[in-house]
């Protein structure tokens, strides 16, 4: 990662600092979780403020990104990459979009970042992951 890449991520979704020895974690209620998915879910395709989520579940920036952590094992920015990438497996299995307007719908920059993190996790290009998933049909 670059420094203005790393630079980006820390200032968008936070650093991510481990606890002190002997430290309780903190964790997010049930309703906190669910309403945090909801609300980054349903804005997936725009710029998330991680601010504007925590302060909708009622706590800090700060300690929304460690409890969330500690309570769904991923970081909000990992889950959200992880949920993009769902909803691109469902367009691309359901549509004819282009993989750039797929790449658009599901928030990612263009459709070079889609391609390269979505081959990074899938082990295949959504064009061929595409074609595969037709096949199977």
């Amino acid at each position: 990662m670059n420094a203005a890449h790393e630079e980006f991520v820390v200032s968008h979704f936070g650093a991510r600092q481990r606890p002190s020895k002997g430290a309780k974690t903190a964790r997010l209620a049930v309703w906190q979780v669910r309403k945090a998915m909801k609300l980054m879910a349903d804005h997936m395709a725009d710029p998330i403020d991680l601010g504007e989520v925590a302060r909708s579940c009622r706590v800090s920036r700060g300690y929304f990104i460690d409890a969330f952590n500690a309570s769904t094992g991923l970081t909000p920015h990992q889950w959200l990459i992880r949920s993009r990438l769902h909803r691109a497996q469902e367009l691309l299995g359901s549509t004819d979009l282009p993989l750039a307007e797929i790449a658009l719908a599901c928030g990612f920059c263009d459709q070079s970042h889609f391609n390269r993190t979505f081959a990074r996790r899938t082990g295949e290009t959504p064009g061929r992951w595409r074609r595969i998933a037709r096949r199977a049909i």
